[in-house]
């Protein structure tokens, strides 16, 4: 059966909250024992083409991927690429959520994936998700759903509905697409944000005014978006035997809260941690959330446990340049080891504070999205190597035009312009420094000096595209 993600191609990307590495993380530091993300088993629930998987598998080596998804293209495209790369620790299969739900021959897993799934389906196809993540999880198993959620749910609707009204006659949803594109571009352009509600437009309306054809299809204008409370989503996965453990991407976690906030909190709430993050969602205008599930039978500490996060590793999340603030010496010393994940022990050592001052610091900056946090880090080459070479997945994403490509970390480089697409096919292992300089200006790039070079693959390795020997 051909669906409309069939008809119209949505590129997928990989998102890094889906990593087995980041989901044992925040379990860990919310007091669990998760699997081990080296060798683990992953179950993703409407897979797509693969994007999430493919750079687990490519990375994982001994771990075990399955990807099941209703559409028959999108399957077809990632078996393909899993075959161009050689990946016999993947699957993919066509399949019904639904029929998921009911149990399969598939076997249990210890993480269990479904990203923008569970707010873009109807109701059965809803509940059917929850269902098939208890029905596949491991005891110790970690679920991951990502779901648009209310309270900026409701003004997503209202730009929706308003869409839907704009191109009333446009036609097929290509049409319906373009104008909705249009009516967002013309708003963000006529309407000032000198005042509240001119400024919540302006929140949302540039990513809209430029989004891509197929995302508006399959996200904002699909036929099944209906975003959710949180404190719904959290009673559908008690009804299926899960609780909630925490959130995937650290920069989604609020607080800490000024002590007369969180006292008042603490009183609007009870203790209910369900209640708690609802009201603080409705504080933070929330209308996005990348949720972690485990079982009830486990034991999850609601907040955070920074005692925990000093048997952690930590990584410059990109180039110390690219990055929107001053360094300081915590960002100063991960570049030095870049991209190398630090273990707190040795930061602590060489910068001389103390261990709580340095835990809350470091989680700090991980919300503002400075460093990667990791339990077990995939290890990556530094950019001295005598002949780099690039993963294969992010070289073969290069050279079939794609946008981004991949990292060793399940996160996503963009691909600007024809010289960074021509770097990552020249490093393939059989180059050495000074030969990939000279074919680079051979290909028309401008011929850089050796010290130039070698910061721009200083870069790359610190984007965790370099594979280790």
């Amino acid at each position: 059966m051909l669906t409309v993600y069939d008809e119209i191609p949505y590129e997928g990307f990989p998102h890094p909250g889906c990593h087995p590495d980041q989901l044992a993380t925040v379990a860990f530091l919310h007091g669990l024992d998760p699997p081990s993300p080296e060798r683990c088993r992953v179950l993703e629930l409407g897979c797509g083409s693969g994007e999430n998987l493919l750079g687990v598998a490519y990375a994982l080596r001994e771990s075990r991927l399955v990807g099941v998804d209703l559409a028959p293209t999108p399957i077809e495209r990632a078996c393909a690429t899993a075959a161009a790369l050689g990946l016999e620790n993947i699957e993919f299969q066509v399949g019904d959520l639904r029929d998921l739900a009911g149990g399969s021959g598939l076997g249990e897993f210890d993480y269990v994936v479904a990203h923008g799934v569970y707010s873009w389906v109807d109701h059965e196809t809803r509940d059917a998700v929850l269902a098939a993540c208890e029905r596949h999880l491991a005891p110790q198993g970690i679920a991951y759903v990502s779901f648009n959620t209310h309270p900026g749910g409701h003004f997503r609707r209202a730009l929706r509905e308003l869409a839907f009204w704009y191109a009333r006659d446009a036609g097929d949803r290509t049409a319906v697409a373009g104008r909705a594109r249009e009516l967002f571009a013309r708003l963000r352009d006529l309407r000032q944000d000198s005042d509240a509600w001119g400024a919540l437009l302006h929140s949302e309306l540039p990513d809209l005014s430029t989004a891509s054809t197929d995302f508006l299809i399959h996200d904002l204008l699909g036929d099944h978006w209906e975003p959710v409370w949180f404190a719904d989503f959290a009673a559908a996965a008690a009804r299926h035997g899960m609780q909630y453990v925490g959130e995937a991407s650290f920069h989604r976690v609020s607080g800490p809260w000024e002590p007369h906030v969180e006292e008042g909190l603490q009183q609007l709430t009870g203790g209910d941690r369900v209640a708690y993050e609802q009201i603080v969602d409705f504080m933070v205008w929330r209308r996005f959330r990348d949720s972690l599930l485990c079982r009830t039978t486990q034991a999850v500490t609601d907040r955070l446990d920074l005692d925990r996060l000093t048997e952690l590793h930590f990584r410059l999340a990109g180039p110390l340049g690219g990055l929107d603030c001053e360094p300081d010496a915590i960002l100063i010393a991960l570049a030095a080891r870049a991209p190398r994940a630090v273990p707190f022990a040795e930061l602590r050592s060489e910068l001389g504070a103390g261990a709580a001052e340095l835990a809350g610091a470091l989680l700090d900056r991980a919300r503002r999205g400075y460093l990667t946090m990791h339990l077990r880090p995939p290890e990556l080459a530094r950019a001295e190597g005598q002949r780099p070479r690039i993963s294969a997945l992010a070289r073969l994403e290069a050279a079939t035009g794609r946008r981004y490509c991949t990292t060793l970390l399940g996160g996503l480089v963009k691909l600007d312009g024809p010289v960074i697409r021509v770097l990552l096919g020249l490093a393939d292992g059989s180059r050495d420094h000074d030969q990939i300089r000279h074919d680079l200006a051979a290909a028309g790039a401008p011929l850089l000096e050796p010290e130039q070079f070698e910061s721009a693959l200083r870069e790359v390795a610190a984007m965790g595209l370099i594979e280790s020997s």
